[in-house]
């Protein structure tokens, strides 16, 4: 009756032994979710500044027209000499 008692204790630590590899593994998969989740630059939000500019608010396109009519072709310059 000695290797009964032994078989049964061994299968209760495995069983504990399993448990508690599963909650480990399932706390670690959400620790790293949350990491993951955190180091995502899309998750960043933009730090507003202390004091607020309302000449550097506001959006101008500096008076150019959109209709394109009268502008000149781009010029392309390289940086070689």
């Amino acid at each position: 009756m000695e290797s009964s008692s032994r078989i049964a204790e061994a299968r209760r630590r495995v069983r504990l032994a399993r448990y508690a590899l599963g909650t480990v593994a399932v706390a670690g998969l959400a620790v790293f979710g949350v990491a993951v989740r955190d180091a995502h630059p899309a998750t960043h939000h933009p730090v507003q500044p202390a004091e607020s500019d309302d000449s550097a608010s506001t959006f101008s396109f500096g008076g150019s027209s959109l209709d394109g009519a009268g502008s000149a072709a781009p010029t392309i310059q390289s940086g070689g000499s």
